[in-house]
């Protein structure tokens, strides 16, 4: 079974925040920091399924409404919406809005990769892992407006095999890793005792 543990930026021991029973994945923070939105995988039992917040001070989780078929949840910078991948309908990225407690759909893509918001709360990035040139989109929080932002065309025609999409550095421009392809021989000289 999975968990979600935390452990200071200093060190230390580490914390087990969720009980054992739960198969608990993709933690991910509120922008304030007091909360953990992660999914649970299904396990037959729809009220231990789906996505959860966990108030950290109380250590007490609360499920998202109907978000049984939801995973790989990120809240928005202000909490007012959560996004999300929905299983039932794999190419969606679906957004639940606190204030009216409705899902709707924002986005379609072959394949979803990594939804991250901007710090300054004005958008979500994802990626299109299947889309020719793995392509990185972002959304307009709000009116859920998608735009491609970048493309890897040219350069996955060269040696680079992957780009991956890694997250938001502090500008809000998107941080990618990009995969080479090949392999590299090196000779290593020991001296065991």
């Amino acid at each position: 079974m999975g968990n979600i543990y935390t452990v200071s930026a200093e060190g230390g021991p580490v914390q087990e925040l969720l009980p054992r029973n739960q198969h608990s994945q993709t933690p991910s923070w509120s922008h304030d920091g007091e909360s953990i939105v992660y999914s649970v995988a299904r396990d037959g039992h729809e009220d231990l399924e789906g996505l959860f917040i966990l108030d950290l001070k109380s250590r007490k989780s609360s499920k998202v409404p109907g978000s049984e078929s939801k995973r790989d949840p990120v809240l928005s910078f202000d909490g007012r919406y959560l996004l999300a991948v929905d299983d039932e309908d794999p190419s969606a990225v679906v957004v639940y809005d606190f204030h009216t407690q409705v899902w709707k759909t924002v986005a379609r893509s072959k394949n979803f990769y990594r939804i991250r918001p901007t710090n300054d709360g004005k958008y979500f990035y994802f990626q299109d892992l299947l889309s020719a040139g793995e392509p990185i989109f972002r959304m307009h929080v709000g009116d859920w407006k998608v735009e491609r932002v970048l493309s890897f065309e040219s350069m996955l025609k060269g040696d680079v095999v992957r780009c991956r999409f890694a997250g938001i550095m502090q500008d809000g421009s998107p941080m990618v890793i990009a995969v080479r392809g090949g392999y590299e021989i090196y000779s290593i000289d020991l001296d065991l005792p």
